[in-house]
């Protein structure tokens, strides 16, 4: 019964603490999760990017090569350089795309930090985002282990914000 008791008092010191600091658990580490997902995406993005560039410039190199040989491309030749011009273009869209979510992660961890009310639904969407390019990402390029964690954990905090009525007061929303 003690210790039943004293796990009660220690919870409810907890909380006061925290709302006396304004200041959720959750939603910090929400924020150190989203700093770690925008930090992610740059990097990846960054490397898309830079292969779907430099696959481009392969494509105009080799376009060049054959036009200055004068020779003609075969069907299947042209069909697969149409095909590889279209993966470059694919490559560098998901890049963008990458992008624009790395800085809307980051914005939305800042958000968080300054305890600003738009970044509880910002944080929501990112991490709605941010699952549905994971399930794209599953379907065309296969199973990723760290994909599929991130994704996970972008769920949980969809849960936790939408469930949790420290992080709703702490930003607002209560």
């Amino acid at each position: 019964q003690f210790s039943i008791k004293l796990s009660l008092e220690r919870a409810n010191l907890m909380s006061e603490s925290t709302q006396k600091s304004g200041n959720s658990t959750i939603a910090v580490v929400s924020a150190i999760y989203m700093l770690i997902l925008a930090v992610l995406n740059i990097c990846g993005s960054l490397t898309l990017l830079g292969l779907g560039a430099f696959a481009g410039g392969m494509m105009g190199a080799v376009n060049t090569a054959i036009e200055a040989e004068g020779e003609e491309l075969s069907a299947e030749a042209a069909e697969a350089l149409a095909q590889a011009a279209g993966a470059t273009g694919i490559v560098t869209i998901l890049g963008v795309i990458g992008l624009v979510v790395a800085v809307a992660a980051l914005v939305m961890a800042i958000g968080i930090f300054m305890k600003k009310p738009w970044s509880y639904m910002g944080t929501i969407v990112v991490n709605g985002v941010y699952i549905v390019l994971g399930i794209v990402g599953i379907l065309t390029s296969g199973l990723n282990p760290m994909t599929l964690v991130l994704m996970i954990i972008s769920a949980v905090i969809i849960y936790l914000f939408y469930s949790n009525a420290e992080v709703k007061q702490v930003l607002g929303q209560a």
